[in-house]
């Protein structure tokens, strides 16, 4: 309490009377002392209390705005619900002075005090609890978009070799050349990461050993059944003709008669045909009769392929060659 000036006092009787002025200027100074310590004590147990409602907030809804809403939603809320927050506290706040300090004669003095302490706390303890809680939130946020990004990035990855795998899968049991080129493509692309090169490359290596080690026309056949003129008969192959079966090889809608012309041309060895069979491998779309294709092209010209179905390299070495092999053509 400040120092009060000494009353002025007159004795009657040897009893000290105080005036009614004087009276009131010593009621003043101990509501003045009152609300000293009245803020004190109001601001202190409210600080306490608001700042663990903030944090006890902040984590309740860390995980339900990110678990539920999203990241961007979150943003959204927090800047809808920090007011509300400010409001709700201001009211708490001047709810418990009033409670407490409901006493009639000093009710008016409280009022002004539970006023202004409650703008004090707002701006001093709610918002900065507040931003610490943001603060905490955001980085919750990044570590997420961090663990995002990678998730999302192995999901592509994942996705990536998924539809290489059914690239591959329908150039083997489809025989379908385009998905086997669609596999070139990728492997010459100059931004491949190094874990898909990778995977392109045993893709690739799995369906050209699959052709290499097997073939869909192998079989001891003398014969083959032809239809000449609207009439179906068995025909001895050496009694079929060479121009039948190249026009077979690129002409017929059925891929496995395509195969056999192919693999029976290998047997004759005559001038023309390998420009038949280069014809042949470059619009043929059956993996399996290309491999025929420049495999009986290899049997009459000599050529010793090192890729089972690159045919470009078979036609480079033909156009270099020809001169030299020809001549030992019928």
């Amino acid at each position: 309490m400040d120092e009060l000036n000494a009353p002025e006092v007159s004795t009657h009787s040897s009893v000290i009377s105080i005036t009614l002025e004087e009276k009131q200027k010593i009621i003043n100074e101990i509501i003045k002392d009152i609300r000293k310590d009245v803020r004190e004590e109001v601001t202190k147990e409210l600080t306490d209390e608001i700042r663990k409602d903030i944090w006890k907030w902040a984590r309740k809804w860390s995980v339900w705005i990110l678990g539920i809403v999203g990241l961007l939603s979150f943003l959204f809320a927090v800047n809808i619900t920090l007011p509300r927050v400010y409001e709700k506290a201001e009211k708490h706040i001047e709810d418990i002075i009033k409670s407490k300090f409901a006493e009639a004669n000093i009710q008016n003095t409280l009022q002004a005090v539970a006023a202004q302490q409650a703008k004090t706390i707002i701006l001093q303890v709610v918002e900065p609890e507040a931003q610490k809680a943001k603060k905490y939130l955001d980085k919750m946020r990044l570590d997420f978009q961090e663990e995002y990004a990678e998730l999302a990035k192995q999901i592509r990855k994942l996705k990536e070799r998924d539809e290489l795998s059914q690239l591959a899968d329908d150039a083997i049991a489809n025989a379908n050349r385009s998905s086997y080129e669609k596999l070139l493509e990728r492997m010459q692309d100059k931004n491949i990461e190094k874990d898909i090169a990778n995977a392109v490359t045993a893709y690739l290596l799995q369906v050209k050993l699959f052709y290499i080690g097997t073939s869909r026309f192998a079989g001891d056949r003398s014969s083959l059944q032809i239809t000449i003129k609207g009439l179906t008969q068995n025909v001895k192959i050496n009694n079929i003709s060479t121009e039948h079966f190249a026009f077979t090889l690129l002409n017929h809608s059925d891929w496995f008669m395509r195969g056999l012309a192919a693999r029976f041309l290998a047997d004759r060895k005559e001038k023309g045909i390998p420009e038949v069979l280069l014809k042949a491998a470059q619009n043929e779309q059956d993996l399996s009769v290309l491999k025929e294709i420049l495999n009986s092209f290899g049997v009459i010209t000599g050529y010793q392929y090192q890729d089972v179905f690159d045919y470009k390299r078979a036609a480079n070495w033909w156009r270099d060659q020809k001169v030299n092999i020809e001549s030992d053509l019928k």
